[in-house]
This record gives C-alpha cells, structure tokens and sequence, in this order.
C-alpha cells in the first residue's frame, strides 16, 4: 500500500488510530501538513470523525492564521515593512511599551494600521474623528496627533480604566484637549451624537470594539459620517477564523455577516486588506 493511500485513510480514522498512524513512519505530520493544500474538502467530508477535527485544528493553526499584528510576529519581511514605514512619535513609542506589559496587550491595534488610519486622516482633511473602542488610548492618539488644531477625537469606551493608562501620554503629546473621552456603551454614545445634531460631521470612525456590536456601529457610523467618510475596521479576519465553518464564536460569526454585508453595501466603496489582524475600509459614498 502507498503512502498516498495511507494518507487517504488517515483523513478518515477515528481518533484512537491517528497516533498509531503517525507512530508507524507510514504518515508523518510533515505529511498532513504537505497534502492539506489539496486535501481540505476532506474536512468537510469527514467532519464528523475526531481523527478529522484533530488535522483542521492543525491545519487552522499552522496555515489560516498568517495575519499577525507586526508586534507579535517574527517575519522577516513584516519586521522590514515596519522598519521602512512606520514613523511613531517617542510618546507613541513608550505608550505601547507600557502596554505590552498589560495582560490584554493583544488588544493594541497593530501600528501599521493606526500609521494607516492617521494617513487617510490627513489625506482626507479630516478634523473630526471617531475612535470606537479605546483601550489604552494608542488609536486616540495616532488620531489625535494627524489632526489639526482644531480636530476632534471622539473616543468611546465602556470604562475608563485602559483609556486612563494613555491620559497622561495624550498631555504630554499636547493633544489631551483634542480628545472627548465618552464612557459608556458605544451604542449608546453613538445615538447619542445622532440626537445632538452631529449626523454628517465626522470625517472618519475606527471600529475596533466587541465584534457582535459591529454592525449596529457600522449603521450609526453611516449617519454620523459625511459623503466621502472613512470608516474602518479592525479585526475583520479573525486570526483566519473568518473562512472556519466549525468556527462558529459569537465575535466570528458577527464578523463574518458584517464582511458578507459589506461586500454587498452599494453605500460604500470597499477595500478588505490582510493587514495585522485584517483591515477593512468603506469609503462612503
């Protein structure tokens, strides 16, 4: 029998032989690896037996999830990108220092996409920003320092206990008067800002929040930007989880209606790039 064949038994055994068949030199998970590329309707064939759902967790692990934020990846040609690009102020610098001590620093948008935002920012002339989901205030200040004097950040969060590591870095940027920090849900502060007449007069939202509620923000976004907006979106392939079927978290699947809808939006134009964590950009019509 070949090896080939074997393989094609391994994609079908139940879980109590998949040792067996690795340990037997017959199938190595060099192997599997090597034929997932041509294999993957496999999956969806055998779905059911766990030896299957072993190899997709590999196979998810080690060939889906290639969008990594530059800061927690090792790539070569990421780090040169990064190091021929990014132009991050020194209180930029040491505000996500002190961030990647945090427990949850893998919130921290990528810098290559808040570098990316802060351009658009400026090529658009904007003065009037939307910064959905705060964290420890890298977003609201690469926002903030593209702006002119008179911009404003709106910045939303539901407490204020990351957005008060950043405080201090805001002031000593100078930018500390440019930034309204709102605490409360962003769903609310959104309509909020509809009810006070400031529909049409923001320039450009980064939505970078609990997933499930993208939509909802997506849609009051709409309302609050003008003709000719930014919005964008963070997060948008889910570490590669986005085109998992098994995969069915509730911040996957919201984001995974969110692109479908998007795709299909005639109100906006559209970019979907594999950027960090996955970037999404609807240009408002």
């Amino acid at each position: 029998m070949t090896r080939g064949r074997h393989l094609d038994d391994f994609f079908c055994t139940p879980l109590v032989n998949f040792g067996t068949y690795l340990q037997s030199g017959r199938v190595t998970l060099e192997n599997v690896i090597e034929k997932m590329s041509i294999r993957t309707v496999v999956f969806h064939h055998c779905h059911h037996y766990p030896a299957a759902s072993v190899v997709r967790a590999v196979f998810m692990s080690t060939t889906m999830a290639t969008t990594v934020k530059s800061y927690s990846s090792e790539d070569p040609l990421l780090k040169y990108t990064v190091d021929h690009s990014l132009r991050l102020t020194d209180v930029q610098k040491r505000l996500n220092e002190v961030t990647f001590k945090h427990s949850r620093y893998q919130m921290l948008g990528a810098p290559e996409v808040l570098q990316l935002n802060a351009n658009l920012i400026q090529a658009i002339g904007g003065k009037k920003v939307l910064d959905v989901g705060v964290f420890t205030g890298a977003s609201s200040l690469s926002a903030a320092l593209a702006l002119p004097p008179d911009g404003e950040v709106h910045a939303l969060d539901i407490t204020e206990e990351y957005p008060s590591i950043g405080k201090p870095f805001w002031a000593e940027a100078g930018v500390a008067d440019k930034i309204h920090l709102h605490i409360a849900p962003a769903g609310q502060t959104l309509q909020r800002l509809i009810d006070e007449g400031h529909a049409g007069s923001f320039d450009f939202a980064f939505i970078d929040a609990d997933k499930p509620g993208y939509d909802d923000y997506y849609e009051k976004c709409l309302v609050l930007l003008r003709r000719g907006g930014i919005i964008s979106f963070d997060n948008t392939v889910q570490a590669g989880r986005v085109i998992d079927p098994d995969d069915q978290k509730p911040a996957t699947v919201a984001i995974r209606k969110l692109n479908e809808k998007l795709r299909d939006d005639q109100r906006i134009n559209l970019s979907f790039l594999k950027i960090a964590d996955g970037l999404t950009l609807c240009f408002i019509k």
